[in-house]
């Protein structure tokens, strides 16, 4: 009821948990997918609203008796409405959002984000891969039991994206990261000497064994399913 009630008052349509949904990974799968396709005003009603009604159903000292679903909307509008004035004035205006688009007809792109935990110096990657038409071909999480620095997780995903497109013999492919010294080293024709010169190498090597191939760097808002993934790969250490 409250997602209707969401509807009606703002006039802002959030998707709902299926009702379906068996275990934690068909929420995780829907949560990830739905995050990917709706805008950031859609997400943040959907994120807060899923914590208030889980904050609802803790607080519920009788099963069956829980609060007037137009309370916990009312309290959920209260806190969105709180978090914007907390923003910058005109912050929302200057910070331009970037949004996933298609690549050309014969292309596919892979998304690729890395995560680090400075103090157990582990780290995650999460990898999203796309066709041409926006169609979903792969995706990977992963946790990376040791990494020097958030660029080695940088690196160690992009490393894992440029594998799972020749697994899949995508022929022709765009590699899209949020991190621009990454880029800035596959893009490079200089031998790397830096502490991850080695892998630098031999992501060089893996992007000239396609047909076609580039480097591209992209905002987080554009990449956030590969984010997602690879905070998950970093916190629940998903090898």
């Amino acid at each position: 009821m409250a997602w209707s009630i969401v509807a009606e008052r703002d006039g802002l349509a959030v998707e709902k948990p299926p009702e379906n949904t068996r275990c934690h990974a068909d929420l995780k799968g829907w949560l990830l997918d739905v995050i990917g396709r709706s805008s950031s005003e859609q997400n943040t009603w959907m994120l807060m609203l899923l914590y208030n009604l889980w904050l609802v159903r803790n607080d519920a000292r009788e099963p069956g008796k829980m609060e007037d679903p137009r309370i916990t909307v009312r309290r959920t509008a209260a806190a969105i409405e709180e978090w914007h004035n907390l923003q910058p004035l005109g912050q929302a205006a200057t910070m331009p959002v970037e949004h996933w688009t298609v690549p050309d007809t014969g292309w596919c792109k892979v998304n690729a984000d890395g995560a680090f935990r400075k103090e157990d110096f582990n780290g995650g990657g999460g990898v999203v891969l796309r066709d041409h038409h926006g169609g979903f071909l792969a995706g990977a999480c992963r946790f990376f039991p040791y990494v020097a620095d958030l660029e080695g997780a940088e690196l160690l995903a992009c490393r894992e994206s440029l594998l799972l497109a020749r697994e899949c013999q995508v022929p022709k492919i765009i590699l899209k990261t949020d991190c621009q010294s990454v880029r800035s080293k596959l893009m490079s024709a200089a031998l790397d000497r830096s502490v991850h010169g080695a892998i630098v190498e031999e992501m060089k090597e893996l992007l000239s064994s396609f047909r076609e191939s580039s480097v591209s760097a992209v905002r987080r808002s554009a990449n956030g399913t590969a984010h997602i993934l690879a905070k998950e790969g970093c916190d629940n250490k998903l090898i």
